[in-house]
Parts: C-alpha cells; sequence; structure tokens
C-alpha cells in the first residue's frame, strides 16, 4: 500500500546525486558493496522534520534501521508502506526512538 494512498499526504524529498562510487573505499571493497545491493529508503520523524533518504542492503528491508547521528543513534522501524516519487517507490520507514553513545 503507497504511504500517500494511506495517509493523503504526499512526500517532497531532494533529489540524490552523487559519485556512485563509495569515496574512500578500496577497490576490493567497492567490488564487494556494489549499488545494487543497496536500495533507498525513506526515513521519516525523529530530529529532522523533512523526511530523508538513506539507503540500506536490500535483503535487511524487514529489520530496523539505525542511524548515527552527532552523539547517537537514530531507530527507525520499517511501516510497510511505501511512498512514490518520480515513478519509483521507496519503503517508508518511521522514527521509532534515539539512544546514545555510552561515554
Amino acid at each position: 500500500m503507497a504511504w500517500n494512498a494511506h495517509f493523503g499526504a504526499s512526500i517532497a524529498l531532494p533529489r540524490v546525486s552523487g559519485n556512485r562510487d563509495a569515496p574512500g573505499l578500496s577497490a576490493t571493497a567497492r567490488q564487494v558493496i556494489t549499488v545494487s545491493q543497496m536500495v533507498p529508503i525513506v526515513l521519516v520523524g525523529g530530529p529532522s522534520t523533512e523526511p530523508q533518504l538513506w539507503h540500506v542492503d536490500e535483503a535487511d528491508l524487514s529489520a530496523p534501521v539505525t542511524v548515527p547521528r552527532m552523539s547517537g543513534y537514530e531507530h527507525f522501524d520499517p511501516t510497510g508502506f511505501d511512498v512514490e516519487l518520480d515513478g519509483r517507490h521507496f519503503p517508508v520507514y518511521l522514527w521509532s526512538f534515539r539512544t546514545h553513545v555510552a561515554e
């Protein structure tokens, strides 16, 4: 089910562009971690009021996502919904809680 069909709202996200190679990784690492294995998801809620794009391994789409931010981690759970942007569908993850790094 599409997020905008369920909630009656659309989400505007900034376009993401740039080099498809991961900067700072060796050629061997780039061969192991390829763009085709990573899929974009939409993160909603938390400290950011604007939805954001994040990339996760396609094998982990049903698992919660942990995003490092500042001195802690933001945790997002899959909603089972997706949002359509420019004809593409992106899974939506909703913020659930924040944890802090132990000192």
